[in-house]
């Protein structure tokens, strides 16, 4: 928590200090999303997309007529289905597939650097970091001896348009570092550590 609360007072000290340049633009955000663990094959266990959704806050800083910076502050739910037809991975005594949604709990500050064309309506491309803390994990209620990391590492890139006083960004997310950090079973301690791949879909609103 002390690292959240550092983030979002170091989020409004900077939202503060560049409203007061020219072409800042700040606002709120939010949209829906669809993650998926990327691992290599392992028997008896797949992933598929699930749903999840992001809202915040997002200030954005032109400098210049073409480049902007934008740092967002977003709390986002991810879900992903894991489905386990091997029972001997989780020593259990079913002999059916079991399938677990998996939902993840973060607070992320994304920063994009990006290029904006045009007038009226604006066509923007952009990439940048993201920084992820967790705040909740429900996969331990499943697996007692599994332990998530608290932060995550990604990267993101993807297009926006806007128009009046209106966004929309459709971008892609992927994180760096493994999802999880110990598990006592030999056998999923590369299977259970994968990267997250994230579709999403931001609509936001200017405020100022």
């Amino acid at each position: 928590m002390k690292n959240i609360k550092r983030l979002i007072v170091i989020f409004i000290m900077a939202s503060t200090s560049l409203s007061l340049a020219a072409q800042s633009t700040f606002g709120i955000v939010g949209g829906l999303n669809l993650s998926k663990f990327n691992i290599s094959k392992t028997d008896g266990l797949e992933y598929e997309f699930g749903p999840g959704f992001d809202a915040g806050l997002f200030f954005r800083f032109q400098a210049g007529k073409h480049f902007y910076i934008q740092p967002d502050v977003i709390y986002s739910i991810k879900t992903t289905d894991m489905i386990i037809s091997n029972p001997t991975l989780f020593m259990s005594d079913s002999n059916q597939a079991e399938v677990i949604t998996h939902k993840m709990h973060s607070i992320d500050v994304p920063v994009h650097i990006g290029l904006v064309f045009g007038k009226k309506t604006n066509f923007r491309i952009f990439a940048g970091p993201r920084f992820g803390f967790a705040v909740n994990d429900n996969l331990n209620a499943y697996i007692s001896d599994l332990k998530s990391s608290n932060y995550a590492m990604a990267a993101q890139a993807g297009i926006g348009l806007d128009a009046l006083f209106f966004t929309v960004d459709f971008l892609y997310d992927y994180t760096l570092n493994k999802g999880f950090t110990s598990y006592s079973n030999a056998i999923l301690t590369s299977s259970l550590n994968p990267h997250i791949g994230t579709f999403k879909i931001m609509f936001g609103f200017k405020m100022l």
